[in-house]
């Protein structure tokens, strides 16, 4: 077998841990965390602190909201590295303005929300320094084409950037926003595409699925 140029293999085990469907399929990602590790790869999982599945020096994903605290100890407990997608954050399939479509249960994350992120949650560097990074979902089975995806990531996907590359001490909301009015101007030369967002300029979503 080719040694695959990837590093990183992803397992989704997070929805099946939350429909209770997650213990009969323990040995399948057992075998496939020991297939990873044979051709030189590292699995990431999305993170359920009791799902038993993890090792030391695995990747994680700290995603459910209001875990992400207890996420970042307990992960560096368990040696584990760790990726910051919290949803309250950084989901960005959730509306970014009151009002928007939210099939009666995402939260709104508005630009600011996102931007106010703190990877470590206020731990120092000596209790944070297993995360890795920053992660921000655009899930697409509620957005039926590129434009949907497109207006729901941008701008919130520069305020998690900037989260992720810069301290908490150097950043400042202000200067955030006018560093955005200047990228929305070149973006908007260059490819003839508006970041502005309303709560009126969605576009329309031409199909019902509000399950």
């Amino acid at each position: 077998m080719q040694k695959p140029a990837v590093p990183f293999g992803h397992a989704a085990a997070g929805f099946l841990y939350y429909t209770g469907k997650f213990r009969p399929c323990q040995a399948f990602f057992a075998k496939t965390a020991a297939l990873l590790a044979k051709n030189g790869q590292t699995p990431q999982f999305w993170y359920e602190g009791n799902a038993g599945i993890y090792h030391p020096g695995e990747t994680v994903y700290a995603w459910r909201q209001g875990q992400a605290l207890q996420s970042i100890e307990k992960t560096k407990k368990a040696g584990l590295n760790l990726i910051m997608a919290s949803s309250e954050y950084c989901y960005l399939d959730f509306p970014q303005i009151q009002g928007q479509r939210n099939w009666g249960w995402m939260k709104t994350t508005t630009l600011q929300k996102c931007y106010d992120l703190d990877p470590a949650f206020g731990k120092p560097e000596k209790e944070a320094g297993h995360i890795r990074g920053v992660h921000a979902p655009v899930w697409a089975e509620r957005l039926p084409d590129l434009n949907h995806l497109l207006y729901r990531a941008y701008p919130r996907a520069c305020a998690i950037a900037e989260a992720g590359w810069s301290p908490m001490g150097v950043r400042s909301w202000e200067n955030f926003r006018r560093k955005l009015a200047d990228h929305r101007q070149f973006i908007l030369k260059r490819f003839n595409y508006d970041m502005e967002r309303t709560q009126g300029n969605e576009p329309a979503f031409r199909w019902e699925n509000n399950k």
